[in-house]
């Protein structure tokens, strides 16, 4: 009896064939564009909700609410930065007119030079923006008044050589 094999072309033919099909991407896969080597990374913000009821309750009448990077804030009749490893910052508000617990927005913005990784906070306070850096000791760095573009003057300033903290 003789086997007959297709000749070994064939094979090489079929194995070609096979490498220049594509498989479609997995259902829960995502692609990332990095920039090239050696580009400048755009700086980039994530928000968390500092809404009383997104928070927990700590205290008599503080709450902690969870930020970036393991960052948290609590919020009451101060305002402190929780560092990813525990160090508490206390944010002089004092230069914003506050008197008794601040007035915040709903959310905190977490900015930094690449996604995960903030460097500075920026909050509203009434109508002012706060913005903090998250070096430890976290402070205020400046105070953006209301007007228009203030979030992108916030933004600027969170993104450039920030300034000493605020009174000292």
């Amino acid at each position: 009896m003789i086997e007959h094999r297709p000749p070994a072309w064939a094979a090489c033919l079929l194995l070609l064939a096979a490498c220049g099909q594509s498989e479609s991407p997995a259902k829960n896969s995502v692609t990332v564009k990095l920039p090239p080597a050696g580009a400048p990374v755009a700086p980039d913000s994530s928000y968390t909700s500092i809404d009383p009821a997104s928070c927990k309750v700590v205290g008599n009448s503080s709450r902690r609410c969870e930020g970036a990077a393991g960052y948290a804030l609590e919020t009451g009749r101060q305002v402190a930065i929780v560092a990813p490893d525990g160090r508490r910052s206390i944010l002089d508000l004092s230069k914003l007119g506050t008197k008794g617990a601040p007035k915040l927005g709903a959310k905190a913005e977490w900015r930094g030079p690449a996604p995960g990784h903030p460097h500075v906070l920026i909050v509203r306070v009434g109508s002012d923006l706060a913005i903090a850096r998250l070096e430890y000791p976290a402070c205020i760095v400046a105070v953006v008044a209301r007007q228009p573009r203030q979030n992108e003057k916030a933004r600027d300033i969170a993104d450039g050589k920030l300034p000493a903290c605020l009174g000292g």
